[in-house]
């Protein structure tokens, strides 16, 4: 039976299981398609971006439908934003998805099963477990063939240099500094560290293949964040 787990509850629980689903389809790319006269073709404007995909679950709950399906709509329906979503088809993969609602269910044999479709709004990154590991490392390799926006954890002050982009944290009272290259947020805990790192850089990634690190800090801990699409 394929498992379904949303943020870290799986649906089994609720007797629900899924046949098969639509995460094999790719986003779209954002762009733009301007015609300009005297020009043949069209000018592509690439917004460097991908846009969100809608993954649709048919699942069936076999035994005790109605107790159960009403259980399971109250808990998708009380998760706000993007949660976690994994799938048996996929194990080494997640998405961040948030649960659309608006569900049709189709009762059967006297309403002891039934068959819905749960559908999803999905943010357009297959993202690899492999990339939630934190690592210490003078290289990383990434895996995959598209920039990486890590999660790098500082322990005291001094600069990151990460291939040409370099992360300086000065003056820092906390234990650690973890910065959040995704947002270019700093922070320890609930604590805002903004004031205490600095960049070189609009932004900080994790190119495809060969990484180079050095730093002269206590001790650097990066959570690569894998993803593929």
């Amino acid at each position: 039976m394929n498992e379904l787990i949303f943020n870290g509850k799986r649906l089994s629980e609720f007797g629900a299981f899924y046949d098969s689903h639509q995460a094999f389809n790719t986003p779209e790319r954002d762009l733009e398609y301007v015609e300009i006269l005297g020009r043949d073709g069209d000018l592509i404007i690439d917004n460097d971006r991908f846009k969100n995909i809608e993954i649709n679950f048919p699942c069936y709950i076999p035994t005790d439908f109605l107790p159960k399906y009403r259980s399971l709509m109250a808990y998708l329906n009380s998760q706000r934003g993007y949660k976690r979503l994994e799938y048996s088809q996929e194990p080494d993969h997640f998405r961040m998805a948030s649960f659309a609602g608006n569900v049709e269910a189709s009762p059967l044999q006297l309403h002891r099963a039934g068959r819905f479709t749960l559908p999803f709004i999905c943010k357009p990154q297959r993202f690899l477990k492999s990339g939630e590991i934190p690592v210490s490392a003078s290289e990383l390799w990434n895996p995959t063939y598209f920039d990486s926006h890590p999660l790098i954890r500082c322990y005291g002050n001094g600069s990151l240099t990460i291939n040409s982009q370099t992360i300086t944290v000065a003056s820092n009272p906390y234990d650690y500094v973890d910065i959040d290259c995704d947002i270019m947020d700093a922070f320890c805990g609930a604590n805002n560290a903004n004031q205490y790192v600095s960049f070189d850089t609009d932004s900080v990634v994790l190119r495809s293949g060969t990484n180079g690190i050095t730093h002269n800090m206590t001790k650097v801990e990066i959570t690569p964040r894998w993803y593929e699409i």
